[in-house]
């Protein structure tokens, strides 16, 4: 393959990286994108309606019924579009010495789509449980060239050679975030029983990194803050919304309940007492949960009770096909019976510790412009040559938003972490 161009090394890669295979890519590993179906009605504007009360005109006397009559409450979501790129480059002259042997090139383009689908993958993720905001964690403290931040769950969100920024809120009501970046030298998972992230060159706090940077603050993928997906944490917030919330362009504080979902505490329950507890209470506002995500460090305690009782069912549920394509793998979970049924559960690693959502999964879907994601760079290519680079850019995006049609259907219950 002497003096390969971006059409014939793209092609190549469509034949390493089919389509049908980045979605396989994607079901493991982030059960919450495998099992949500997928549509492809992602539009400018995608406008959807959602009922908070039923008519009024009802009563023992015909007469009181005519008068209290009042129509239904509807109210609608603006949602706008989203999309993630993951990029990655192959060194031109890596391809070249590779004198035409296939496997040699094969090789090169293989690791980099890999790369970068994984990328991909893991920031879908992330984005799919967050408020919109893009935060990744909060800053506990602030030594010198590394920061402590709150807990070890986070750490998986973080990459050495990520680049970072941060700011004095979590994005989901932006301002602006703190001048300066920082790229990620080193992710320390415990030292002396702390989570430790180390810049790559000097002190956080120096001036040619975020010298504004402070305890409490959160961090973010740099390019992300306030404008990530509209994630299930946005969807069903901590807290309920107050006047003047916006989320997608509606003010859900007139029916927090059934706009914004129904919110649990059960910090001071075992995880067994927990899980019924959100049962009891998603049935008390008409809703009834299907699944259950978790973060691995709280499924732990739930799978332990429900061993020591004899009640653990292990499960293995397909992931969601997308566009006719059915995955070859199936996601490990295990349920429990619910008083109105059985609710699959299931642990990922990107869902926040001490949250856990009880979904009507049938309520949610991810929303797309075609297929997603997808290995283009425009004009039908996989791959550009890059303009101040000896090297080939490849790149991975997809146009994609979360949906959710009766937020009233979900719940988020607040666990011990």
């Amino acid at each position: 393959m002497a003096g390969e161009t971006t059409t014939s090394l793209s092609a190549l890669l469509r034949e390493v990286w089919p389509q049908d295979q980045i979605y396989d890519e994607l079901a493991f590993g982030m059960p919450g994108y495998a099992l949500m179906r997928k549509e492809f009605d992602l539009a400018i504007l995608l406008h959807t309606a959602v009922g908070y009360g039923p008519t009024q005109g009802i009563a023992n006397a015909f007469p009181d019924a005519k008068r209290n009559k009042q129509p239904s409450s509807l109210a609608g979501f603006k949602i706008p579009p989203g999309q993630i790129y993951s990029l990655a480059s192959i060194d031109r002259q890596a391809i070249a010495l590779s004198r035409g042997k296939p496997e040699a090139i094969i090789g090169a383009l293989d690791r980099a789509a890999q790369q970068a689908i994984l990328g991909w993958k893991f920031e879908a993720s992330t984005q799919l449980w967050g408020n919109g905001g893009g935060s990744l964690s909060q800053v506990v403290a602030i030594t010198n060239n590394q920061i402590t931040i709150t807990t070890p769950d986070d750490m998986v969100k973080i990459y050495v050679g990520m680049t970072l920024q941060a700011a004095t809120d979590d994005g989901s009501t932006p301002t602006a975030p703190r001048p300066g970046q920082v790229l990620v030298g080193a992710v320390n998972a415990e030292t002396a029983g702390t989570w430790q992230i180390q810049c790559a060159s000097g002190n956080w706090t120096d001036a040619a990194n975020i010298p504004g940077l402070a305890a409490a603050d959160y961090l973010f993928r740099a390019g992300t803050y306030g404008q990530t997906l509209l994630g299930v944490g946005g969807w069903l917030p901590a807290a309920d919304p107050t006047t003047g919330d916006s989320w997608c362009s509606l003010d859900r504080s007139k029916a927090p309940l059934q706009l914004a979902g129904i919110r649990v505490n059960a910090t001071n329950l075992t995880p067994r007492q927990a899980a019924m507890r959100m049962v009891r209470e998603s049935l008390r506002w008409s809703a009834n949960p299907t699944h259950a995500f978790y973060n691995p460090t709280n499924l732990e305690s739930l799978m332990f009770e429900l061993q020591a009782a004899g009640n653990l069912i292990a499960i293995k549920a397909p992931p969601a096909a997308i566009n006719g394509h059915v995955f070859g793998e199936p996601i490990d979970g295990m349920k429990f019976q619910g008083t109105a049924g059985e609710v699959k559960v299931f642990g990922d690693p990107r869902v926040p510790t001490g949250t856990v959502y009880g979904l009507e999964l049938e309520s949610w879907y991810i929303s797309g412009a075609g297929d997603f994601p997808v290995m283009e760079a425009g004009s039908g290519l996989a791959l550009y040559r890059e303009e101040w680079a000896d090297s080939f850019e490849l790149r991975v995006l997809g146009d994609l938003q979360v949906v959710c049609l009766a937020p009233g259907r979900n719940t988020r219950m607040t666990v011990t972490a």
